[in-house]
């Protein structure tokens, strides 16, 4: 098969404001003088349609991309590092990559050996599948990228940042320390997101639902129109370039951080926007329906409708501006 090593990282999510500094993990670094030993791992397993393909990690990039055929083709390549040559070589032992193939389902595991002690130890994964092939990964430590896997796609990871492009059925796509790029996506109905200390990043998307969650981090969303959201940041900026659909219900919340939401013209929305912190700014003729409370700088609390209503919009920040532009 020959697919290629090592596996590139996936880069993180670019900051909004080029003369930033990207969001990056502390990265596996071994330590000076010490050696290393690698272990090739080479499998085919042959499926049909509809195949499924589960793998769990502990340390070490994941990449799958479609192959050609009905068959999944999995390579491998274990890194230790030790010392010295000899313990380097008895360390690769410590990683066994156990495999279960039943049917159309196939799952990889990552197992520590006797020593029950993963560190100075990692497996990257090179997989081809078929296209329509449901797809769950999960790891401990390292980056995770899938391409144009048309199957339901799950990834869990810990510490690593998660690329995927051209992914049309994405169900749940979570980290802990890392960054989320997603380009080309869809999902069949609702799509949850979620990263601790990490970006995300959206380029087109297909889903009627989208739920996404980070503690610390941005949220940058352009391409994508449905029918209800629920986009949540406690310490982080939340740029959308969206559409509202009538009926859609729309919760866009962050503690600390700037709400920026760029609409096209449109039937109309009723708005409901707070700030401690900061201003509103809205494009849109507001019909107001309360008291509109100012500080020094501008509003800090609207609330109206605009146009016939047919839609809710809830943006709510403490610490920062709320912007509403017409584009």
């Amino acid at each position: 098969m020959a697919l290629q090593f090592p596996i590139p990282p996936v880069p993180p999510v670019p900051p909004r404001d080029p003369r930033q500094k990207p969001r990056e993990r502390d990265r596996r670094r071994i330590p000076d003088g010490w050696v290393e030993s690698t272990e090739p791992f080479s499998r085919a397993f042959p499926v049909g349609k509809g195949a499924t393909l589960m793998l769990s990690n502990i340390a070490g990039n994941i990449q799958v991309t479609t192959g050609t055929g009905e068959r999944i083709e999995v390579e491998a390549l274990k890194h230790a590092w030790a010392q010295n040559a000899e313990q380097a070589k008895q360390r690769l032992a410590d990683a066994l990559i156990e495999t279960y193939a039943t049917g159309n389902r196939v799952e990889l595991r990552v197992e520590s050996g006797e020593r029950r002690d993963a560190r100075g130890l990692d497996v990257e994964f090179n997989v081809k599948v078929p296209a329509d092939t449901t797809v769950d990964l999960r790891t401990v430590s390292g980056d995770v990228r899938v391409v144009n896997v048309k199957g339901e796609v799950r990834v869990q990871g810990v510490s690593g940042n998660v690329g995927l492009e051209g992914t049309a059925r994405l169900a749940t796509v979570k980290t802990v320390n890392g960054g989320i790029t997603i380009t080309n996506g869809g999902a069949d109905a609702q799509l949850s997101m979620s990263t601790v200390n990490g970006d995300v990043l959206v380029q087109t998307l297909n889903t009627r639902g989208l739920d996404v969650n980070t503690v610390n981090g941005d949220v940058r969303i352009n391409g994508w129109s449905g029918d209800r959201a629920h986009i949540r940041s406690l310490d982080g900026d939340l740029d959308l370039q969206t559409s509202l659909v009538k009926g859609g219900r729309y919760e866009i919340e962050s503690h600390s951080g700037d709400i920026n939401l760029s609409l096209p013209e449109q039937p109309g929305f009723e708005l409901e926007a707070h700030t401690f912190n900061g201003r509103i700014r809205v494009d849109f003729p507001i019909r107001s329906e309360g008291p509109i409370r100012d500080n020094d700088r501008g509003p800090r609390s609207v609330r109206g409708t605009y146009g016939d209503g047919s839609s809710s919009l809830r943006l709510q920040t403490f610490d920062g501006n709320v912007t509403v532009t017409r584009r």
